[in-house]
Formats: C-alpha cells, sequence, structure tokens
C-alpha cells in the first residue's frame, strides 16, 4: 500500500528527474487608449479652424534689401583709397631711384658734379699763390712752375678724393640695407588693393546670399507653411491606440500526462491488488 503512494507520488513529482525550465505558454496583450480630455477638445478644434487661412496664405519677404550699402562717405573713401593705391607711392619709386643711384655709385668724385666745383674752390688759392712766386722770378708757366703747381694740387685732392670715396661707399653700405625695405614697401600699393578689394567682396558677398535667400525663399516658404500645418494637426489628434504584449511563463506538460508517470500509476495499483 505504501508502494502504491509512493508511486502516484512520483508520477506528480516527476520521480527522481528535476524539474523543467519554464517555457512561455502563451502571450498576454493589453491595449491602452489615449485620448486628449474632453474638454480640451473644442479649443484644439478652434485652433484647427484657425490654421487653415494661414495655410493657405503664403507668406511674402521683407521688399527692402536685406543688406545695408555703403554709406557716401564710407564709399568716397573707398574710391579715394583706390584712386592712390592705383596710382603708386611716388616716395617709393623716389626712394629707389636715389637708392639704386648710390648702389651704382653715381656720387662718387668721378661723377659728382659739385665735387669738381668743391675741388677747384680748394685749388684757386693755391695756384694764385704758386703762380705768383714763379711770376718775380720771371719764371711764370715754366716746367718747374707747373711742377710745383701739380704737386701742390695733388696734396689738396687727394685727401678729398678720399674723404669723398669713403663717404660714398658708407652711404652705399646703408643703401644695401635699405633696399630689401624699399623693395618691400613697393608691395603696399598691391596690398592696399587687396584689402580694398576684399571689402567690396565683403559686400558683394552679403548681396548674392540675399538673392539665394529670395531665391529659395518660393520653394522652402510652401514646404515651411505644410509643417507647420503638420504641426497643427499632429498636435490636435495627439490621442490613439497603442497595444503591449508581455509572455506567460508555466511548465509545458504535467506530469499526469507524461507516459512514464502514468505506468508507475498502473504498477502501483496493481501491487495493490495483486
Amino acid at each position: 500500500m505504501t508502494g502504491v503512494f509512493k508511486s502516484i507520488g512520483r508520477v506528480f513529482t516527476g520521480g527522481s528527474s528535476p524539474a523543467p525550465a519554464p517555457q512561455q505558454v502563451g502571450t498576454q496583450r493589453v491595449q491602452s487608449v489615449a485620448d486628449i480630455p474632453d474638454y480640451v477638445k473644442p479649443f484644439y478644434t478652434r485652433l484647427l479652424e484657425k490654421s487653415e487661412p494661414l495655410f493657405d496664405t503664403p507668406r511674402e519677404l521683407f521688399s527692402g534689401s536685406y543688406t545695408v550699402p555703403f554709406s557716401e562717405p564710407t564709399q568716397t573713401g573707398l574710391d579715394q583709397a583706390m584712386a592712390l593705391a592705383q596710382a603708386g607711392d611716388p616716395l617709393n619709386q623716389a626712394s629707389s631711384d636715389l637708392t639704386q643711384q648710390t648702389l651704382q655709385g653715381n656720387f662718387l668724385s668721378n661723377t659728382n658734379p659739385y665735387f669738381q666745383q668743391a675741388m677747384q674752390s680748394a685749388f684757386d688759392p693755391v695756384e694764385a699763390r704758386v703762380n705768383s712766386v714763379f711770376s718775380r722770378g720771371g719764371r711764370l708757366g715754366s716746367d718747374a712752375n707747373q711742377a710745383v703747381l701739380a704737386n701742390e694740387l695733388a696734396k689738396i685732392s687727394a685727401p678729398l678724393a678720399m674723404a669723398n670715396y669713403q663717404q660714398e661707399r658708407q652711404m652705399q653700405q646703408d643703401a644695401q640695407k635699405l633696399a630689401p625695405i624699399i623693395r618691400g614697401q613697393q608691395f603696399e600699393d598691391a596690398q592696399k588693393l587687396i584689402n580694398l578689394g576684399s571689402v567690396l567682396e565683403d559686400q558683394q558677398a552679403r548681396q548674392l546670399q540675399e538673392e539665394i535667400m529670395r531665391d529659395q525663399f518660393r520653394y522652402t516658404e510652401p514646404r515651411e507653411r505644410l509643417e507647420n500645418q503638420l504641426a497643427f494637426v499632429t498636435g490636435a489628434t495627439r490621442g490613439g491606440t497603442s497595444t503591449t504584449s508581455s509572455p506567460i511563463y508555466g511548465s509545458s506538460q504535467s506530469n499526469f500526462l507524461n507516459p512514464t508517470g502514468a505506468l508507475s500509476i498502473l504498477q502501483g495499483f496493481g501491487g495493490l491488488f495483486g
């Protein structure tokens, strides 16, 4: 008798086998309905009615220009600056010419017109003194007179020529240092033209941007009106139905329906009545 109940117990408990893992045996579906409150619906209806004329009425751009033009003083200043830059700086050209002449040695003694005048003013007293001496002795114009005169003049001219040469050499060296600076200044006019051109190009870019905006407005304006209208409509119909699903887990098969378990029950009853 005890064996029978043990067999029945094994049938409903699965015997010595472990319990199977839970499996999905069904699905639970929950449907939710959301809607705007009834007291709000009249206001939404009124808004939808008022949105119709807005949707049907195209918008217009400002009739004037969106770009501020140059004022008269600004335009005058730009014109004057442009003219000056195009004409070039005469001081730069004069500096370049003077530096070029200095580097070429145009102011050395043999090409300096003022040097010869300075030399002659120094020679005159010497010539008068030497000739006076030889004249009193009746030898004016003699070879000895000319030799003494040449010697005396050489004593004067040599130091003057050396001083002029040294001075001009220093000036040439200074001119070499100034030459790159003067060359850089010659680009100032071109750079000013570039800067002025940038101001004009910036103004032209703003004008072009306005033209592009006006051209694109005829395409974007209807789309924006449609998007605004859709926003009104979807906002007024924000109610709706949503469904959520969740699985149901459980044992997929009862131990009573297990053939092994059923056979154990029969065997247990056989032992009871055998």
